[in-house]
């Protein structure tokens, strides 16, 4: 257990003693003489109106002493108007280690104060050498109780191995949302965690911040253990439960955070948090009523209304990006700038720019950044412009309205423009060096280790410095500071095989001691990550393959199985599965099966083998399923047929809902049941395989619906007449007439004498003389005349021969001439005068043929 800050500023009023002096370990604390304090002295959390026993001393300490997870600190004040607040690792300020501040460093630089100035502070007449009895009390008290707290602080310690983190994940301070613009407040985290920040928002008691992010009159803060604080007027209150965060964004319609896994979370506007189906995100950003998140391949997905959505979703080259009310600006990877407007607001010109490591954009300007600290600038305010491009040695910007702000290597807050609220200052000076000044030496002996997720950067410690800054040009730039001779990079910030320059710097107690940078390259090839090895490997036969499948790995890109067939099988996959042919197979062998994990790109990274011994068993060919299933029906039976199935060595029939079922060794089956004249049956049969046969397995049952008649009597007819035949056929049990069942075994046109002509079926059955005419004799029986195989009347059959019908006779054509007074000559009817013109030498002539 450890004391609150506010019981040590008790103590501090009370004795009129400086806070600092309390919090610093490295100090020897004298208390007042007695005339010094008023006689009603009362230490805090302290009773001591009531005797000192354990227990009630032990009852004031548990009211008065909390738990290490419920306490915040409180802030050492400091000259306006920048406020900074200590951040400690546990939520509450550990008076046995040197605490650190922005502005005081205990444990690292003594504060150096005037004696006489200290007295002063504790009255006019210094120290008392010899206690008073009121002063032994107050001291004896105090000793008790610093007893006991130190009792309940090694407890505390001893037990806290046993106490677990409940955040799963720790979140550290890097250059994404270390500077936040609102309305009328800036803030800033420091290297060291500690928060600055300026204008009217009061963030004091906020601890642990890793990120920060404003909207207009709120800012949301992400701590190291991955939740998420809100500070303002903010009424998404939901954020303060999420969990598992690593980067956060805010607008004045909604609240984004970013979940280790690559996913996004969201409340407010319901059109802006449209980001469930997003996926492999590793930035995300904020506008009102928009929402942009940046994939780790650079392309971006935007959710909410935003005109320019279709734009930056087909971008692919995005570096870093910041979103404002007016504009999303997007550095690209050659670090060229362009301002998209977010709604109505005019274009701004960036297209000369570039090298930019960041962006950001107000209303009716944009701001860029380069690596080595300097702003430009696109406006039409010349004014801001020239405000704007004085800001030296810039770490970080950002825009809202008509201000930009800044922060610069000494962790100043500056900027340009409206500065109404005050929420910037002017940069600290450095003083002039003097001609004692001596710079400290060069960072030397530089040397890098890359590791899986850092590369750790170690260096010679260089004798006077305090601390040391690395720059690393990526995009963004990293710049990271250090007191020690060492520090690391994580290698999701670098691409692998590219040279980056990287610069050191030892810097003293003051600027002008800093040493002249060390630069060098680096080149950054990533470590091999060895993929873990496939498992749950497992085998299926088919007719033609064995299919093998395992667990697929996390970034495999490709699977090399080898297997000991006679030649030896070896291939790739893309895929967790592959099939080996069953040609290359013996049915009833063992073979031993590797399969190793690739990345597809250096076979260091390959995993460990997975390897098992498998026995191969053939799959069993299914046999074809029997076809053209029929039945004759007989008296309470059934004769079953069916074609016959290859491979097949009996058959399995059922009929119906009989639970009996027939095994035959044929195609044919004779099923004796209580069957129903005119009801259906449903028949199945399935071939089945040789008992033990590892090759086949039983076919698909053949089904059939087939309705069962009563039983059949043979009926032999023998036909008499125009044809002369016997045909058998079968019938049930009845009269029959000639007509409804003999008509279809008539032949050559031939026709039943007597069509209406009936018999009886009461068992087998013969019917004789079933008499039969041909259709010449129907025809002629008619009175009509058979002619070329066609029944014809008289008149048709005559004038088919030539003939002439008249009445009702059939004449030749010369007979018909001479009745009519023609004369028949030359095979055809001619008149006496056509005669008489035939003949040479005479003419027709008033009625009579006379000669010429």
């Amino acid at each position: 257990m450890i004391c609150r800050i506010e019981q040590l500023r008790k103590l501090s009023q009370l004795y009129s003693i400086p806070l600092v002096d309390f919090l610093d370990n490295t100090r020897e604390l004298r208390m007042p003489r007695e005339d010094q304090i008023y006689h009603s002295v009362q230490i805090p959390f302290q009773n001591l109106n009531r005797p000192a026993s354990e227990e009630t001393l032990e009852e004031d300490i548990a009211d008065n002493i909390l738990p290490i997870p419920s306490v915040q600190p409180e802030p050492v004040p400091v000259p306006a108007p920048q406020t900074v607040y200590p951040a400690s690792d546990g939520g509450t300020l550990d008076i046995s280690r040197p605490a650190v501040t922005g502005t005081i460093e205990f444990g690292t630089e003594a504060i150096e104060e005037p004696v006489s100035e200290r007295t002063e502070e504790y009255g006019p007449d210094g120290f008392d050498e010899e206690p008073s009895p009121i002063k032994k009390r107050i001291l004896i008290g105090i000793a008790a109780l610093c007893a006991i707290l130190m009792l309940f602080g090694l407890s505390r310690m001893f037990r806290g191995n046993d106490e677990e983190d409940d955040s799963s994940i720790t979140v550290r301070i890097s250059d994404v949302n270390r500077l936040a613009l609102g309305r009328t407040f800036s803030a800033f985290i420091d290297d060291d965690g500690r928060i600055k920040s300026m204008g009217n928002l009061d963030i004091s008691q906020y601890t642990d911040l890793v990120q920060i992010s404003a909207a207009n009159s709120w800012l949301a803060g992400l701590k190291n253990d991955g939740t998420v604080m809100l500070a303002g007027s903010s009424s998404y209150t939901e954020a303060k439960t999420w969990q598992n965060i690593t980067m956060i964004a805010a607008a004045d319609t909604h609240i984004a955070g970013l979940q280790d896994d690559g996913t996004v979370i969201c409340t407010g506007s319901d059109e802006a948090c449209k980001v469930e189906e997003w996926k492999d995100i590793k930035y995300v950003y904020a506008g009102n009523g928009y929402t942009v998140g940046q994939k780790k391949n650079g392309s971006l997905v935007v959710s909410g209304n935003i005109s320019c959505a279709s734009v930056l979703e087909s971008l692919t080259n995005v570096r870093s990006l910041s979103a404002s009310d007016s504009y999303v600006t997007v550095v690209d990877d050659k670090g060229g700038v362009t301002c998209y407007a977010a709604g109505s607001a005019s274009s701004l010109n960036t297209t000369s720019w570039s090298g930019m490591t960041s962006a950001a954009a107000g209303s009716g300007f944009a701001a860029g950044l380069t690596s080595d600290g300097k702003v430009t600038t696109a406006s039409t305010d010349d004014a801001f412009s020239k405000q704007a491009a004085a800001l030296k040695n810039v770490r970080y910007i950002a825009a809202r309205g008509g201000t930009l702000v800044a922060v610069n290597y000494n962790g100043d807050i500056i900027g340009a423009g409206d500065n109404t609220n005050k929420v910037y200052g002017t940069a600290s000076e450095t003083p002039e060096p003097s001609e004692e000044t001596v710079k400290l030496d060069k960072v030397t002996n530089v040397s890098f280790e890359t590791g899986k997720e850092n590369v750790t950067i170690k260096w010679d410690s260089v004798t006077g410095a305090k601390y040391y800054m690395i720059k690393v040009n990526t995009m963004p730039e990293t710049s990271l500071r250090s007191a020690k001779n060492s520090t690391s990079i994580p290698t999701k910030n670098l691409k692998n095989g590219t040279v980056y320059k990287v610069t050191l710097t030892a810097y003293g107690s003051s600027e002008e001691e800093s040493s002249e940078p060390t630069v060098l390259e680096f080149k950054y090839t990533a470590a091999p990550v060895k993929l873990a090895a496939p498992t749950n490997l497992t085998a299926t036969a088919t007719e033609d393959s064995w299919n093998l499948s395992w667990d697929a790995v996390t970034d495999a890109a490709e699977y090399i199985i080898s297997v000991n067939t006679d030649p030896a099988t070896k291939m790739t996959s893309t895929k967790n599965s592959c099939s080996i042919p069953a040609s290359s197979l013996k049915n009833g062998s063992t073979y031993k099966i590797s399969v190793i994990a690739s990345d597809g790109k250096d076979d260091a990274n390959n995993s460990d083998p997975l390897t098992a011994k498998l026995k191969y068993s053939a799959a069993a060919v299914q046999l074809d399923t029997p076809a053209n299933i029929t039945a004759e029906s007989g008296e309470n039976h059934w004769i079953i047929t069916w074609d016959k199935v290859e491979h097949a060595d009996s058959y399995k029939v059922t009929v119906g809902s009989d639970t009996q079922s027939l095994l035959v060794t044929t195609n044919r089956a004779e099923y004796i049941g209580s069957l129903k004249d005119g009801e259906e049956y449903e028949v199945r049969v399935t071939a089945l395989p040789k008992s033990g046969s590892d090759a086949y397995e039983a076919s698909e049952p053949g089904v059939a619906r087939l309705t069962y008649g009563a039983y059949q009597y043979k009926v032999t007819v023998k036909f008499t007449g125009a044809q002369t035949n016997t045909v058998e056929l079968y019938l049930k049990k009845g009269t029959y007439a000639y007509s409804d069942v003999l008509t279809e075994y008539l032949t050559d046109g031939n026709m039943l004498s007597d069509p209406s002509r009936t018999f009886n079926v009461n068992s087998n059955t013969e019917v004789s003389d079933v008499h039969t005419v041909s259709q010449e004799d129907i025809c002629n029986a008619d009175g009509n005349i058979w002619q070329n195989g066609a029944c014809k009347t008289p008149e048709q059959a005559c004038s088919d021969e030539g003939n002439v019908w008249k009445d009702g006779a059939c004449i030749t054509p010369e007979r018909d001439c001479l009745e009519n007074g023609g004369t028949w000559s030359d095979g055809a009817c001619k008149t006496e005068q056509q005669i008489c013109d035939e003949q040479e030498g005479f003419h027709w002539s008033d009625g009579a043929c006379v000669a010429d």
